[in-house]
């Protein structure tokens, strides 16, 4: 049971830093395919919030 919540912790973690971090993601200087790659991954891994 403890992998699955130190799994959990880890992706909050992750998905706390790209919300912080979402200015710069979505800029002109950031790749618009980078963006959608971490995006498609984010709403994926939401499943398991």
């Amino acid at each position: 049971m403890s992998d699955i919540n130190s799994f959990r912790e880890k992706i909050g973690a992750l998905i706390s830093k790209f919300e912080k971090d979402r200015h710069h993601y979505l800029s002109k200087g950031y790749p618009e395919a980078q963006v959608r790659v971490e995006e498609d991954v984010l709403s994926s891994l939401s499943f398991f919030g």
